[in-house]
C-alpha cells in the first residue's frame, strides 16, 4: 500500500530481469505486484512507459486480471505517446503475449499517423512485435513501407535479423501487404544478419533432445532450413521436425 506508482513498475522489472533472487521469493513478490496492479486506480497512475515495463515483467506469466487492467489504462494513453513510446509499447505487450486487439489497433493508428517521425530502430521494433502479436494491419504495414527504405543502410544487425522475420511472416501471412516487396528486394542482406545470430537452446530443450536420442529418434540439432529458421531438433531426410517452445519463446 505505500508504494508508488513509478515503485510498481520499478520492482516489477528489477525483479523479471534479477539472477539472484530466489525463484520462489521471486514468483510470490510479483504475484503480490500482480494482484495490487489490478486495482483500476493504482494502474491509472501509471505513465505509459511505467505500464509497458510492468507488460514485459510479465512475459511467460498467467495474469489475465492483470493484463486487464494494463490495457485498459493504455488504451487511453496511446494518442499522446511518441514514436519510440508507441513501439516501446508494441513490443512490451507482444512479447508478454498479451492478446490485445484493441490496444494493438489504437498503437497501429497513431503510429501510421506518426510514421515520419519514427526512427530505424523504432520502425524494425514496432513491425516485428506487431508479427509477433499476429495484428496483421495493413495501413501500418504500409506505413512503415513508404518510410523504411532511406532508413535499411542505418539498420543494425538485430534489426535486419528482426525485418527478415518480418519479410517471412507477411510473406504467408499477409502477402499483398506493401511492405513484402519492399524487404523482399533486400531479403538476402536481411537473411544474412538473421542466421549469423547465435542459436542457444535452453536447458529444457537439450533434455528433450537427450530424452529423444535415448528412445532412438536420432536427429539434427538447430537445422537450418532454406529460409534461414533454426529448427529446434530435426530429421531432414524425413521432413520431421519438432519444437521445443518454453514459457517465453514466440
Amino acid at each position: 500500500d505505500e508504494f508508488g506508482p513509478r515503485a510498481f513498475s520499478n520492482v516489477a522489472w528489477s525483479l523479471a530481469k534479477s539472477t539472484e533472487t530466489d525463484d520462489e521469493e521471486r514468483n510470490a513478490l510479483l504475484d503480490a505486484l500482480a494482484d495490487a496492479l489490478a486495482d483500476r486506480k493504482r494502474v491509472g497512475a501509471l505513465s505509459a512507459q511505467a505500464l509497458a515495463n510492468i507488460a514485459w515483467s510479465y512475459k511467460g506469466r498467467y495474469q489475465p486480471a492483470l493484463y486487464e487492467s494494463l490495457v485498459r489504462a493504455g488504451l487511453r494513453r496511446i494518442p499522446d505517446q511518441a514514436p519510440q513510446e508507441l513501439a516501446s509499447t508494441a513490443y512490451s505487450y507482444a512479447s508478454a503475449g498479451v492478446d490485445a486487439p484493441l490496444l494493438y489497433e489504437a498503437v497501429a493508428r497513431a503510429a501510421a499517423r506518426k510514421i515520419g517521425s519514427f526512427g530505424s530502430v523504432d520502425l524494425h521494433i514496432i513491425a516485428w512485435s506487431f508479427c509477433v502479436a499476429g495484428a496483421l494491419d495493413a495501413r501500418l504495414f504500409g506505413a512503415i513501407a513508404g518510410v523504411l527504405p532511406s532508413y535499411l543502410d542505418d539498420l543494425s544487425m538485430e534489426g535486419r535479423a528482426q525485418l527478415y522475420q518480418v519479410y517471412l511472416y507477411l510473406s504467408r501471412e499477409l502477402p499483398d501487404s506493401l511492405l513484402v516487396p519492399v524487404l523482399g528486394e533486400h531479403s538476402q542482406q536481411l537473411k544474412e544478419a538473421f542466421v549469423s545470430q547465435d542459436v542457444e537452446p535452453s536447458q529444457t530443450q537439450n533434455e528433450v533432445s537427450r530424452v529423444l536420442t535415448g528412445l532412438g529418434w536420432n536427429h539434427d540439432e538447430e537445422h537450418r532450413t532454406d529460409e534461414g529458421l533454426s529448427l529446434d531438433m530435426a530429421r531432414p531426410s524425413m521432413k520431421v521436425a519438432v519444437e521445443f517452445d518454453g514459457p517465453t519463446h514466440y
